[in-house]
Protein backbone atom coordinates (compact mmCIF):
# COMPACT_ATOMS: atom_id res chain seq x y z
CA UNK A 1 0.00 0.00 0.00
CA UNK A 2 1.46 3.26 -1.09
CA UNK A 3 0.44 6.43 0.79
CA UNK A 4 0.18 9.75 -0.94
CA UNK A 5 1.57 12.88 0.62
CA UNK A 6 -1.99 13.93 1.52
CA UNK A 7 -2.67 10.53 3.16
CA UNK A 8 0.52 10.88 5.25
CA UNK A 9 -0.44 14.37 6.40
CA UNK A 10 -3.93 13.19 7.42
CA UNK A 11 -2.46 10.21 9.26
CA UNK A 12 0.05 12.44 11.06
CA UNK A 13 -2.79 14.79 12.05
CA UNK A 14 -4.88 11.90 13.42
CA UNK A 15 -1.93 10.50 15.39
CA UNK A 16 -0.98 13.87 16.84
CA UNK A 17 -4.61 14.58 17.80
CA UNK A 18 -4.92 11.22 19.58
CA UNK A 19 -1.58 11.74 21.37
CA UNK A 20 -2.63 15.19 22.56
CA UNK A 21 -6.01 13.83 23.70
CA UNK A 22 -4.31 11.02 25.65
CA UNK A 23 -1.88 13.42 27.29
CA UNK A 24 -4.74 15.70 28.33
CA UNK A 25 -6.72 12.76 29.74
CA UNK A 26 -3.74 11.84 31.89
CA UNK A 27 -3.33 15.49 32.98
CA UNK A 28 0.13 15.69 31.46
CA UNK A 29 -0.68 18.75 29.33
CA UNK A 30 -3.51 21.17 28.82
CA UNK A 31 -5.59 22.10 31.82
CA UNK A 32 -2.73 21.70 34.27
CA UNK A 33 -3.03 24.31 37.00
CA UNK A 34 -0.53 27.11 36.66
CA UNK A 35 2.42 27.14 39.01
CA UNK A 36 1.78 29.30 42.05
CA UNK A 37 3.18 32.79 41.74
CA UNK A 38 6.59 32.94 43.37
CA UNK A 39 7.12 35.35 46.21
CA UNK A 40 9.43 38.24 45.43
CA UNK A 41 12.95 37.93 46.74
CA UNK A 42 14.19 40.19 49.51
CA UNK A 43 16.30 42.00 46.90
CA UNK A 44 13.24 42.59 44.67
CA UNK A 45 11.17 43.81 47.62
CA UNK A 46 13.95 46.18 48.68
CA UNK A 47 14.24 47.60 45.18
CA UNK A 48 10.48 48.05 45.03
CA UNK A 49 10.56 49.96 48.32
CA UNK A 50 13.37 52.16 47.03
CA UNK A 51 11.69 52.84 43.69
CA UNK A 52 8.48 53.84 45.54
CA UNK A 53 10.17 55.91 48.25
CA UNK A 54 9.30 59.25 46.63
CA UNK A 55 5.72 58.06 45.99
CA UNK A 56 5.36 57.13 49.66
CA UNK A 57 6.53 60.59 50.69
CA UNK A 58 4.17 62.22 48.18
CA UNK A 59 1.18 60.25 49.54
CA UNK A 60 2.00 61.27 53.11
CA UNK A 61 2.41 64.93 52.08
CA UNK A 62 -0.96 64.81 50.29
CA UNK A 63 -2.66 63.35 53.36
CA UNK A 64 -1.14 65.97 55.65
CA UNK A 65 -2.33 68.67 53.23
CA UNK A 66 -5.78 67.06 53.38
CA UNK A 67 -5.66 67.27 57.18
CA UNK A 68 -4.75 70.97 56.99
CA UNK A 69 -7.69 71.57 54.61
CA UNK A 70 -10.08 69.85 57.00
CA UNK A 71 -8.73 71.81 59.96
CA UNK A 72 -9.01 75.04 57.98
CA UNK A 73 -12.37 74.49 56.23
CA UNK A 74 -14.02 71.73 58.26
CA UNK A 75 -15.35 68.37 57.16
CA UNK A 76 -16.71 68.34 53.57
CA UNK A 77 -20.44 68.84 53.19
CA UNK A 78 -22.85 66.02 52.40
CA UNK A 79 -21.94 64.22 49.18
CA UNK A 80 -18.34 65.44 49.24
CA UNK A 81 -16.68 62.51 51.01
CA UNK A 82 -12.89 62.71 50.92
CA UNK A 83 -11.27 59.35 50.21
CA UNK A 84 -7.95 58.36 51.70
CA UNK A 85 -6.01 55.50 50.17
CA UNK A 86 -3.23 53.17 51.24
CA UNK A 87 -0.43 51.87 49.02
CA UNK A 88 -2.53 48.89 47.95
CA UNK A 89 -4.97 51.26 46.28
CA UNK A 90 -7.82 50.19 48.53
CA UNK A 91 -9.88 52.68 50.49
CA UNK A 92 -8.66 52.60 54.06
CA UNK A 93 -10.61 55.50 55.39
CA UNK A 94 -13.35 57.90 54.42
CA UNK A 95 -14.02 61.29 55.81
CA UNK A 96 -17.78 61.39 56.08
CA UNK A 97 -19.83 64.60 56.35
CA UNK A 98 -21.23 63.60 59.74
CA UNK A 99 -17.76 63.14 61.29
CA UNK A 100 -16.19 65.73 63.51
CA UNK A 101 -12.98 67.43 62.40
CA UNK A 102 -11.05 65.50 65.06
CA UNK A 103 -12.46 62.14 63.91
CA UNK A 104 -11.75 62.96 60.26
CA UNK A 105 -8.17 63.97 61.06
CA UNK A 106 -7.66 60.83 63.14
CA UNK A 107 -9.00 58.63 60.35
CA UNK A 108 -6.59 60.17 57.82
CA UNK A 109 -3.66 59.83 60.24
CA UNK A 110 -4.48 56.15 60.68
CA UNK A 111 -4.60 55.66 56.92
CA UNK A 112 -1.02 56.95 56.45
CA UNK A 113 0.49 55.32 59.53
CA UNK A 114 1.86 52.28 57.64
CA UNK A 115 3.32 54.48 54.92
CA UNK A 116 5.03 56.72 57.48
CA UNK A 117 6.49 53.61 59.14
CA UNK A 118 7.83 52.33 55.80
CA UNK A 119 9.48 55.70 55.06
CA UNK A 120 11.00 55.75 58.54
CA UNK A 121 12.28 52.17 58.16
CA UNK A 122 13.92 52.99 54.81
CA UNK A 123 15.46 56.19 56.21
CA UNK A 124 16.80 54.42 59.30
CA UNK A 125 18.38 51.56 57.37
CA UNK A 126 19.83 53.81 54.69
CA UNK A 127 21.33 56.09 57.36
CA UNK A 128 23.16 53.09 58.80
CA UNK A 129 24.86 52.64 55.41
CA UNK A 130 25.79 56.24 54.62
CA UNK A 131 29.48 55.80 55.48
CA UNK A 132 29.85 53.49 52.48
CA UNK A 133 31.85 55.31 49.79
CA UNK A 134 29.23 54.37 47.17
CA UNK A 135 26.17 55.18 49.29
CA UNK A 136 25.34 58.03 46.87
CA UNK A 137 24.60 55.40 44.20
CA UNK A 138 21.41 54.40 46.07
CA UNK A 139 20.30 57.99 46.55
CA UNK A 140 21.03 59.02 42.97
CA UNK A 141 19.44 55.91 41.43
CA UNK A 142 16.32 55.46 43.54
CA UNK A 143 15.55 58.80 45.17
CA UNK A 144 16.69 61.02 42.29
CA UNK A 145 15.79 58.58 39.49
CA UNK A 146 19.10 59.01 37.69
CA UNK A 147 20.47 56.53 35.17
CA UNK A 148 23.51 54.36 35.82
CA UNK A 149 25.30 56.18 33.01
CA UNK A 150 24.64 59.56 34.64
CA UNK A 151 25.77 58.26 38.04
CA UNK A 152 28.98 56.88 36.52
CA UNK A 153 29.79 60.27 35.00
CA UNK A 154 29.15 62.07 38.29
CA UNK A 155 31.15 59.59 40.38
CA UNK A 156 33.90 59.39 37.73
CA UNK A 157 33.73 55.61 37.47
CA UNK A 158 32.49 53.03 34.98
CA UNK A 159 28.87 52.01 34.52
CA UNK A 160 29.66 48.37 35.48
CA UNK A 161 31.19 49.74 38.69
CA UNK A 162 27.97 51.65 39.42
CA UNK A 163 25.89 48.51 38.68
CA UNK A 164 28.08 46.41 40.98
CA UNK A 165 27.86 48.84 43.89
CA UNK A 166 24.12 49.41 43.40
CA UNK A 167 23.54 45.68 43.56
CA UNK A 168 25.87 45.27 46.55
CA UNK A 169 24.17 48.08 48.46
CA UNK A 170 20.64 46.86 47.69
CA UNK A 171 21.68 43.39 48.95
CA UNK A 172 23.02 44.95 52.14
CA UNK A 173 19.86 46.98 52.58
CA UNK A 174 17.76 43.85 51.95
CA UNK A 175 19.67 42.10 54.77
CA UNK A 176 18.80 44.98 57.07
CA UNK A 177 15.12 45.19 56.10
CA UNK A 178 14.31 41.50 55.48
CA UNK A 179 16.94 39.57 57.50
CA UNK A 180 14.84 36.41 57.93
CA UNK A 181 13.97 36.18 54.26
CA UNK A 182 17.57 36.78 53.15
CA UNK A 183 18.73 34.01 55.49
CA UNK A 184 16.05 31.67 54.17
CA UNK A 185 16.98 32.45 50.57
CA UNK A 186 20.64 31.76 51.29
CA UNK A 187 19.77 28.35 52.77
CA UNK A 188 17.82 27.23 49.72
Amino acid sequence: MKLTKQDMLELAQMISTSVVTALKEHHLIGNVPAEPKKEKSAYQKTEQLLYNYNNFKKIVDERYAEIEEIKKHGVPKKGEAVHTYCGSGSVSGLVLPEESVEAAVQRILCSVQDTVQVISMIDRNMAAMQNDPYYKVLVMRYMEGRTQEDIAVELKCTQPNVAYHKSRLVKELAMRIFPSQVTQEMMH
